[in-house]
């Protein structure tokens, strides 16, 4: 049987559906291939171009400089204590605070997409890119990212 909850988020009093709450999941990804996050139904394609080869019209393609990712990329969603340098700022903001400041009522917050080489967040899903990972003029290799959902 299907339930609901019954609660208040900060100025809104809601009614949703009883849903399972997403676990903690992290995943490896990988490019040139379809990578299917499974907790929150959404797939991740990846590929590195030159600058002039990039579209930067597509809303559902993220861009980030590829020469300064350290490590192994993932996919995950948030972890205590993480923190993101919020494009055009210069000092590192929490997630936590990040998502009390915009709303994001707190079932929410394990659904939000991050992701993350070995020493940082590059990107927040629906709110904010790392500005050390922002393509600039300087920027010679691309990092795209396309995000979908139902595994497409």
């Amino acid at each position: 049987t299907q339930g609901f909850t019954i609660e208040i988020s900060y100025d809104n009093f809601i009614i949703n559906k009883t849903v399972e709450k997403v676990s903690d999941f992290e995943y490896n990804i990988v490019l040139n291939k379809l990578n299917y996050i499974k907790e929150i139904d959404k797939s991740l394609f990846l590929t590195v171009t030159d600058l002039t080869d990039t579209d930067f019209k597509d809303k559902n393609t993220l861009s980030f400089d590829y020469d300064l990712i350290k490590g192994k990329l993932k996919a995950r969603n948030r972890r205590a204590g993480d923190s993101i340098i919020p494009c055009g700022m210069s000092g590192s903001k929490k997630i936590k605070d990040i998502f009390i400041n915009l709303k994001i009522p707190a079932e929410e917050r394990k659904t939000k997409l991050i992701i993350a080489d070995d020493e940082n967040i590059l990107w927040l899903e629906d709110y904010r890119i790392n500005d050390k990972y922002k393509v600039t003029s300087a920027t010679k290799k691309i990092l795209n990212i396309s995000i979908g959902g139902n595994n497409e």
